[in-house]
């Protein structure tokens, strides 16, 4: 998948330390981010049991100030990313339910720097799991269940700023719940659904055992989506695809011009299209927008600087995937 990202920002004002306040030119952010994924399943013949693997990313962001940008503490530039390598078993409970239980490593890698204030450069791995249920109701109607937890991840590398040095980091990480359901209302015409909860409000902070304080605090909150689609089966091989969501973001009191996140629309349109029983590709492209938001952020280091700024955030996405039975 190709994500292609935009933050404007405008009527910037920008307070120095020495109190001089001061309109900043109109600021873009571009970002072109390739996010690839892998999904194995495997049915274990004669068993009521499959198996499955996954190499895909939960979270990340990617935010990158000029050098020349004249808030310097408030710009700079925010990377975070996160990869999941995953392993699963479901069991065919009975002909309606079935089960599944998983195994996550999280590796995470994080890149934050202000210049001449904080660099840090740090990656490590955690282990959660996941489980889940399907449950089919008739061949036209069917409900899944899941739930997956992240741990903290403690990571290790260089965190240098100006209260100290340290080489671990700790990472708070949500867990995720997700409600589905899909119902095809006539032979040529379905509709699906799902709503997820993500416990946003572990992020609070950035810290490290070597420091009393946090390096960065967000005091996130519990956040979600709430997504429709509906399917149309134009021919006996060929299905289309559009749907909607809503997005809500996590940012609470404390908002940042590093992650300038708000509440997101989603529109999307996709494909699949089966060249043989067994080889099939799927095609997806999306916009979103994000609400119009007003940062208000502020900090102390010898005197007390601040920035206000409105944001805009908007993304086009692009997704292919081959999809072979064997």
């Amino acid at each position: 998948m190709g994500i292609d990202s935009q933050v404007e920002l405008t009527d910037t004002l920008y307070t120095s330390s020495s109190s001089t306040t001061q309109p900043l030119d109109d600021t873009e952010l571009d970002n072109l981010t390739i996010v690839p994924n892998f999904h194995y399943v495997h049915p274990i013949e004669n068993s009521r049991w499959t198996l499955g693997a996954t190499i895909h990313s939960n979270f990340g962001t990617d935010v990158e100030f000029e050098q020349d940008f004249a808030a310097p503490e408030f710009g700079g530039k925010t990377s975070l990313t996160s990869v999941n390598f995953g392993a699963s078993a479901a069991y065919q409970a009975t002909d309606a339910l079935s089960l599944g239980l998983g195994i996550d490593i999280i590796y995470g890698k994080g890149e934050i720097s202000r210049p001449n204030l904080l660099n840090i450069d740090a990656d490590g791995t955690a282990v959660g799991f996941n489980v889940g249920m399907a449950y089919v109701i008739n061949e036209d109607n069917r409900l899944g269940l899941s739930y997956r937890y992240a741990p903290s991840l403690e990571a290790s590398g260089t965190v240098d700023q100006l209260t100290g040095q340290a080489t671990d980091l700790d990472v708070p990480l949500p867990d995720m719940i997700e409600f589905s359901g899909y119902h095809k209302l006539h032979n040529r015409f379905a509709v699906h659904y799902s709503l997820q909860y993500i416990t946003w409000s572990e992020f609070d902070a950035l810290t490290s055992p070597s420091f009393d304080d946090p390096i960065k605090e967000y005091q996130w909150k519990d956040a979600g989506h709430l997504s429709l689609g509906v399917t149309y089966y134009a021919q006996e091989n060929t299905e289309l695809r559009a749907g909607y969501m809503y997005d809500l973001s996590p940012v609470d009191e404390i908002n940042s011009l590093s992650i300038p996140d708000s509440d997101r629309h989603w529109f999307t349109v996709g494909a699949t299209h089966y060249f043989t029983k067994d080889l099939s590709v799927d095609f997806a492209l999306g916009y979103l927008f994000g609400e119009e938001t007003k940062i208000d952020e502020s900090m102390t280091i010898i005197g007390t600087s601040n920035i206000t700024a409105l944001t805009n955030n908007s993304a086009w996405l692009g997704g292919l995937q081959v999809n072979y039975r064997f």
